[in-house]
């Protein structure tokens, strides 16, 4: 398969799915923040991400990069625990390419693609992003898997996650 129809096939349309309503987000959400241990999982997440703010590659613009990783913390903030929970793996959230990481997006972890809207659904199948006036955007997960970011990016530059 073609990288183009990888992309294709990763970010579409949702087929369908019913605009989410505040009590649905709220109410999913709260219930995933009292389970045993999510907040520490989103502790250690926030840290991690936080020493990869210090360990921007050379083939990355500082500003996208920082951007890339701002949206990714919001989306642990808000959706990490419910993300895993529905099996998501912490590579299919966080993984970026090691040559090319905010260029390939068949290799980029749903979390960082949230910079591209808000998150209003999180399911197995993918990430739903509303990118304004009810355009909704599905983001599947990666087909092209590598570690954790902070597992390449802060090994390579010497920074201790």
């Amino acid at each position: 398969m073609s990288y183009l129809a990888r992309l294709k096939q990763r970010f579409s349309p949702p087929a369908s799915v019913a605009p989410p309503t505040e009590l649905t987000e709220g109410a999913s959400v709260g219930i995933v923040g009292r389970l045993p241990h999510a907040d520490l999982e989103i502790d250690a997440c926030l840290k991690r991400l936080d020493f990869l703010k210090r360990c921007s590659p050379a083939c990355a613009s500082l500003d996208q990069w920082l951007a890339r990783i701002e949206a990714a913390k919001a989306f642990t903030r808000a959706w990490m625990p419910a993300a895993t929970q529905l099996g998501w793996s912490m590579a299919e959230l966080y993984s970026l390419h090691p040559r090319a990481p905010l260029q390939r997006l068949d290799a980029m972890g749903a979390a960082y693609c949230t910079c591209m809207g808000r998150v209003v659904a999180v399911t197995r199948e993918g990430v739903t992003v509303e990118r304004g006036r009810g355009r909704l955007l599905c983001i599947s997960r990666p087909t092209s898997l590598a570690p954790p970011a902070w597992e390449t990016f802060c090994v390579a530059t010497g920074v201790q996650a």
